[in-house]
């Protein structure tokens, strides 16, 4: 599906990149000029200094628009700020500090200065009480220098866990067409099915 469909983008005159890594870091490391639109579902990708502008595609064909512009002179902070926002408030790569979720590290970081999100995010930590271990380090990386630490890209998967992921999707199948014949005031039978998927992955 994924080769048939860059073979008709090709057809159609676009240009396909085969990027070694996850897309989103390496479109944040493009040098993208204000015109530029970035097309993506992951929220994430405004967090990167080079992007400016994400269409986000909704339900029903429907797409949102955000400027990062917009959202930086609304929540009255800078370019750097908005970034280390980003970095500290849980993503892909590093998890928030608990209790501090992205409307309170507003209030915390932009209150402090700093030329480099490096700098920004050690202040921000000596102002976060308890005290935490976590110096975000993976998610800087990500987001200011696009460094991916990739795992071996030779990865051998084994029948026996091809075995495994098959049965836990056909149980998972059987579970879902359950709950769907199933009382949704059944909440014995929801906690069984969230237990279930839980523990699928």
């Amino acid at each position: 599906m994924k080769t048939a469909l860059a073979e008709a983008a090709l057809a159609s005159g676009w240009t396909i990149i085969e990027c070694i890594g996850e897309a989103d870091v390496h479109i944040g490391g493009l040098t993208l000029t204000d015109e530029d639109v970035v097309v993506s579902g992951d929220s994430d990708m405004l967090f990167y200094d080079s992007v400016q502008h994400v269409l986000r595609p909704m339900a029903k064909m429907v797409y949102h628009y955000y400027s990062k512009t917009d959202i930086t002179t609304l929540l009255n902070l800078t370019s750097l700020q908005w970034t280390s926002v980003g970095i500290v408030s849980g993503n892909d790569y590093d998890p928030n500090i608990w209790g501090y979720g992205i409307a309170r590290n507003c209030q915390i970081i932009r209150s402090i200065s700093g030329t480099t999100v490096a700098g920004i995010v050690k202040k921000y930590l000596t102002k976060i009480e308890p005290k935490c271990s976590n110096t975000f380090d993976t998610a800087i990386k990500i987001f200011v220098t696009q460094q991916q630490e990739m795992a071996d890209l030779q990865i051998e998967v084994q029948e026996t866990t091809w075995k495994s992921l098959n049965f836990r999707f056909n149980t998972m199948q059987k579970l879902a067409r359950d709950y769907r014949k199933a009382s949704r005031k059944n909440e014995r039978y929801k906690a069984l099915i969230c237990h279930e998927y839980q523990h699928s992955y």
